[in-house]
């Protein structure tokens, strides 16, 4: 064995300096929507439960997003009553950056306790969210680029303003794509806006004393003198359609059929709801509508692809199995192919019903998204046939609570 009485003493050493007290900084505050609890029933460890997350907001100083459907919290409540929280879930933050979230805790208290931290954080949620409040954003613009007139048919544009009137743009927009290097464009479009008692407005051959109120709305400039269609109009609440045609009764072409929200920050009235009507060809001519989402938070938009469905109102070249996906840029937010396979496939039909959406057959190929979108932004949503397949599709968007 080693003597170590031989050793020369160590040292003293000055004491170690205390440890700081790491800070907190409040990020944001987490408002999750969830569907009610599923549960595996009592056992003797306790009680599992199923808690699918199907969308919600992040707001906060530092950190802004929104949750994307498809996560869950995975809840263990043990027979103490004290319950484990496993959450998983993924969001978006505004800037478009994905992030992947995990919260676990544990959650045990008097139920006297438990009311009152309840009551506590609702407060402090709806503190956190008023500053951006999701119902401030709006949907403020729906564009859609498709063939018309000839055998492409006439593609239509619809939309419903609620709550009180709302000034609009439409336009159809042809030869002006030539300047994007689009070809084989619509010469000369026509526009008809219509309600179900009639014709409201019509225009072939835009004005020119429209130009300034088109710029102020960010919609690109028309020539002067030009064959495109657009007007502008003042509406009462109501369902309205818009449709693109060929002036000249000819063989059509390519057209741009585009909607705006002619009122400025936080107008009395809204757009609820708005549609293209159109083919869907394959490769590069599928269908691309675009849209945009105005002022301030987050909206919740239901965004349906219906092709099957349509047969009940008699389309005959319906398109027989559409696939969504949304983008935001070249990023993919999310996609669908057949609604009824959906994780959140029950909240997308109530979601549906509440929106005053027709219905769907359970199991039918139609697709369907359900999404919160930051406002400020602008997103595609593209609508192709599965396998290459073509035909009519109706996209639609509903703004949803």
């Amino acid at each position: 064995m080693a003597d170590l009485s031989a050793l020369p003493d160590l040292p003293d050493l000055p004491a170690a300096p205390a440890p700081a007290i790491p800070g907190l900084q409040f990020a944001c505050a987490i408002h999750a929507l969830v569907e009610p609890p599923l549960s595996a029933g009592p056992g003797v460890n306790g009680e599992r439960r199923h808690i699918v997350i199907t969308g919600g907001l992040l707001r906060g100083p530092l950190i802004n997003g929104s949750i994307l459907p498809g996560g869950s919290d995975w809840l263990w409540q043990r027979p103490d009553g004290t319950a484990e929280i496993h959450a998983h879930y993924s969001v978006r933050l505004d800037d478009g950056t994905p992030v992947y979230l995990r919260n676990l805790g544990l959650r045990h208290a008097e139920p006297a306790v438990l009311a009152r931290l309840r009551a506590a954080l609702e407060a402090a949620l709806d503190r956190s969210l008023s500053a951006e409040p999701a119902g401030e954003a709006r949907l403020t613009n729906l564009s859609a680029r498709t063939a018309a007139g000839g055998a492409a048919g006439t593609p239509i544009v619809g939309f419903v303003v609620a709550g009180a009137a709302k000034r609009v743009l439409v336009r159809g927009v042809g030869p002006a794509l030539g300047a994007f290097g689009v070809t084989g464009v619509l010469a000369d479009p026509a526009l008809e806006l219509r309600t179900t008692a009639g014709l409201v407005q019509r225009n072939d051959d835009w004005a020119g004393a429209d130009a300034a109120a088109m710029a102020a709305l960010g919609a690109f400039a028309l020539p002067a003198g030009g064959k495109d269609a657009a007007l502008l109009a003042t509406l009462p609440p109501g369902a309205y359609t818009a449709l693109v045609s060929d002036a000249t009764g000819g063989a059509g072409g390519v057209a741009l059929a585009e909607l705006y929200d002619g009122d400025g920050a936080a107008p009395a009235g809204r757009l609820a709801n708005a549609s293209v009507r159109a083919a869907v060809g394959s490769g590069a001519q599928v269908l691309i509508p675009g849209l945009a989402v105005g002022g301030t938070g987050a909206a919740g938009l239901l965004i349906r692809a219906a092709g099957p469905a349509l047969g009940r109102f008699g389309v005959a070249d319906a398109l027989a199995d559409p696939v969504i996906a949304l983008y935001r840029g070249s990023t993919l937010i999310a996609s669908n192919d057949d609604w009824s396979g959906a994780d959140n496939a029950a909240q997308i039909a109530r979601a549906a019903a509440a929106a005053g959406a027709f219905g769907w057959d359970n199991g039918g190929r139609d697709a369907a998204l359900l999404v919160t979108l930051p406002a400020g932004a602008n997103y595609t949503v593209q609508v192709s046939g599965k396998g290459g397949a073509t035909g009519t599709a109706l996209v639609e968007l509903y703004v949803v609570e």
